[in-house]
């Protein structure tokens, strides 16, 4: 089968990267919960943003901090306005780390598919 490189062209590979251990429990998803309560400040916020459940992004910030073994957050309890949240300094390293890797990945997706498909 002959097909026209144009095809190609109008296509591009997605990569998704996750972190495993008994099970998945960090990805881009994940990653971006905790850069939403890093610029917010609230858990609250985030969840808003993203249209998650409160209950659910706990669940998934205890399996993380279990899976890790150190804590990600470090949280106030809420007066007339609210509770705060703040990324530990393990968390901001670990989203660093993580948003590094990706872009190596999905860069040496681009030039993989390219070598192949174009």
């Amino acid at each position: 089968m002959n097909i026209e490189k144009n095809v190609y062209k109008k296509i591009k590979p997605i990569v998704r990267v996750s972190f495993v251990g008994k099970e998945k429990f960090f990805g881009k998803g994940i990653a971006e919960l905790l850069h939403l309560v890093d610029k917010y400040g609230t858990i609250q916020k985030a969840c808003k943003s993203m249209d998650m459940s409160y209950s659910k992004a706990w669940k998934i910030i205890n399996r993380l901090e279990k899976e890790l073994g150190f804590k990600v957050l470090e949280t106030k309890a809420g007066g007339k306005k609210g509770g705060e949240s703040y990324l530990t300094n393990e968390a901001k390293d670990l989203l660093k780390r993580f948003s590094k890797m990706i872009k190596e990945v999905e860069d040496y997706a681009e030039k993989s598919y390219k070598k192949y498909f174009t």
